[in-house]
C-alpha cells in the first residue's frame, strides 16, 4: 500500500481544525465565550491555581496572547488574577465560581463532541491517529 502524500494529511488536518473551532464557536456563544476562552477555562479547570506563564506554556500560546484573553475572562468575571505567593513578579489565575460552572459546561460539550468525531474509529485507528498525531505535534514544536 502506498503512503498518501503528507500534504493532503497536514490539508484535512488544517480543515478539521478550522471546522472543529467553528463548531465549538458555536456552542459557546450561548455561554457568552470565545472558542478560545472556552479552551482557556478548560486548561484553568485541570488546576486550582496556575501562573499565566504556566499556562501560556501549557496551552502552547504565546504570552501576550494569554494575557488578552485573560483580561477578557476576568472583564467577564470568569477568572481573577492573584499575586503569586512565592514570586513577587508573577500572578496566578483562580477561576471564579461562573468560571468554573462554564468550565464544566465546557468539558461536556467538549465530551460530547469528541464521542461523536471518534464514533466511527475503530480502537487501533484512533489509536494510529493519536501516534500520527503527537509525531507531528513534536515536529511541529520543533520547527517553530
Amino acid at each position: 500500500m502506498t503512503q498518501p502524500p503528507p500534504h493532503r494529511a497536514i490539508a484535512l488536518m488544517r480543515e478539521s481544525s478550522r471546522l472543529y473551532t467553528q463548531l465549538f464557536g458555536k456552542r459557546f456563544k450561548q455561554l457568552d465565550l470565545t472558542a478560545e476562552e472556552a479552551r482557556t477555562l478548560a486548561y484553568l479547570s485541570a488546576s486550582e491555581a496556575i501562573s499565566q506563564r504556566g499556562l501560556a506554556d501549557l496551552m502552547h500560546v504565546q504570552p501576550i496572547v494569554l494575557s488578552r484573553l485573560i483580561d477578557r475572562l476576568e472583564a467577564g468575571d470568569w477568572v481573577t488574577r492573584q499575586p503569586s505567593p512565592t514570586d513577587r513578579r508573577a500572578n496566578e489565575i483562580h477561576m471564579t465560581d461562573k468560571g468554573r460552572a462554564a468550565a464544566r459546561k465546557v468539558r461536556a460539550v467538549n465530551d460530547t463532541i469528541a464521542n461523536r468525531l471518534a464514533a466511527d474509529l475503530s480502537a487501533e485507528e484512533l489509536a494510529a491517529l493519536l501516534r500520527g498525531l503527537e509525531v507531528i505535534r513534536q515536529a511541529l514544536d520543533e520547527v517553530r
